[in-house]
């Protein structure tokens, strides 16, 4: 028969490292939140500048759109001219016309794209800063390790209730104690 003591002995190592082990885990819970929480503030920040990128891109195909526009009329205007026929007015006036108005809406089209683009890089950076405020909002607290103590001093308390009610004889190999 083993001693009470080293039941009791092992009883509380046995809470303890029960204890360490759920402080261990809350403890890395917290280092991978915290993180979760640098990638979400890093990708939030790479999507606002992919934005701010889209955005200069947008601006700069829209004006290479309309100056693409401009040289084509500014050639077509050459070529009219070339051949004799008056610019202002007739067939010639609506072909430079129909020129810049399809300069336009192609300007307008790939500035529109760009902004397409932009809108979905802008609400991925939002989403990542609502990913970052929700990871925060998690607790990571000591009640585990804390719930594991105290279920382990119920344990002791217990065997030791029992200890105390019984015949210690039993337990130390001690004759005639009764």
């Amino acid at each position: 028969m083993c001693s009470p003591l080293i039941g009791f002995g092992l009883m509380a190592a046995g809470t303890g490292v029960g204890m360490w082990q759920m402080e261990e885990q809350r403890r890395s819970q917290k280092k991978a939140m915290r993180f979760q929480r640098q990638m979400a503030e890093e990708n939030r920040l790479l999507a606002e500048k992919q934005a701010e990128d889209l955005r200069q891109a947008g601006h700069k195909a829209e004006s290479e759109a309309r100056s693409k526009a401009k040289r084509l009329a500014a050639s077509q205007q050459a070529s009219l001219a070339g051949s004799g026929l008056a610019l202002g007015e007739g067939t010639s006036a609506q072909l430079l016309q129909d020129t810049m108005h399809r300069g336009h809406v192609d300007a307008i089209t790939a500035r529109e794209n760009y902004e397409r683009e932009r809108h979905a890089a802008l609400v991925s950076a939002k989403q990542y800063s609502l990913q970052k405020q929700m990871i925060g909002a998690q607790k990571f607290d000591s009640l585990g390790t804390i719930a594991t103590g105290l279920s382990g001093l119920g344990q002791m308390a217990g065997f030791g209730y029992q200890w105390s009610k019984t015949d210690d004889s039993f337990f130390w190999n001690s004759p005639g104690k009764k």
